[in-house]
């Protein structure tokens, strides 16, 4: 996949694409559906999207994502987008009338464009996804998709976001049709696992990122393209040397090596349990003991 940093006011010779637009944080099962549209078609399936600030400056407040703009890439890249294109959010693109960004999709050679029908445009989100059925002058086809629902629920990023707040992670899974999962580099840890006998995997908590509630976690774990099973805990591990700052920590099933330095992918399949204090170490290695078998 091809990514390319846009200008708002600036000339493109791009290829001729299907273009789907908007934020795609989570790129969710309605998301899924308008990507499928491209890819289905006879252009070069594109996304154009927009900086990972967009949400924070319009809510005036640091937005938490489903996605690290790195796993955003990934994932579209293994749905068949071949062309990504990112627009910064900036004061011409907050500001632009409807037209002015109708003129510059029309500078973008799409000839096919694929949006849901709740795509808002322009200053104030005054431009509604009907405006953009004026492109069909400048002969490009335009594709309005209705709202996807799952269960007699709108399928959405804010949605998702509330389940995953909740620890309720085959609700949001349901609704992002993956398993949510951080992907990130393995940094070493105070070592308590390895001497109970569970080596953890651990990765710092990011702050662009939504974080899951404390506790345990039934996880997978993918390592240099195998997946293992495997149990996570998220937070301070109050029994043994607490900790100022939650970390997730992944003891991973069925392998042993050295993984400092490497990238892995923990996948969450359920929640198992709270996080809590025991009273003895042996408590705590019989509470591990159990939560091994649930996630084997």
């Amino acid at each position: 996949m091809t990514k390319k940093i846009l200008s708002f006011n600036k000339a493109y010779q791009l290829k001729e694409t299907a273009l789907t637009i908007g934020f795609f944080d989570g790129i969710h099962l309605g998301h899924q559906e308008l990507i499928k549209e491209v890819v289905n078609s006879k252009y070069v399936p594109a996304v154009l999207t927009f900086s990972t600030d967009l949400k924070s400056i319009i809510q005036h407040k640091k937005e938490q994502l489903i996605l690290t703009e790195s796993e955003k890439e990934g994932l579209l890249s293994s749905l068949g987008i071949q062309q990504y294109y990112v627009l910064p959010f900036s004061k011409e693109v907050m500001s632009c009338s409807p037209s002015d960004f109708l003129n510059f999709l029309t500078s973008l050679n799409a000839k096919e464009i694929v949006v849901g029908s709740d795509f808002t445009f322009g200053k104030n989100a005054a431009g509604k996804a009907d405006l953009l059925n004026e492109l069909k002058n400048r002969n490009i086809k335009i594709v309005i998709k209705d709202l996807l629902e799952v269960n007699n629920e709108k399928v959405s990023s804010t949605t998702i976001k509330n389940y995953l707040r909740l620890g309720q992670i085959e609700k949001a899974n349901s609704l992002l049709g993956y398993h949510f999962f951080y992907e990130s580099e393995v940094v070493k840890g105070l070592q308590n696992g390895r001497k109970l006998g569970y080596p953890t995997a651990n990765m710092n908590q990011s702050d662009e990122k939504i974080n899951l509630p404390d506790g345990v976690y039934k996880t997978q774990t993918e390592i240099d393209g195998k997946t293992y099973p495997s149990m996570t805990n998220i937070g301070t591990h109050p029994t043994i040397d607490q900790l100022d700052k939650g970390i997730i920590e992944t003891n991973v099933i069925g392998f042993d090596g050295n993984l400092y330095g490497k990238t892995i992918k923990v996948s969450f399949l359920s929640f198992l349990r709270e996080q809590v204090k025991y009273k003895s170490l042996e408590e705590l290695k019989n509470q591990l003991r159990i939560d091994k078998d649930n996630c084997r």
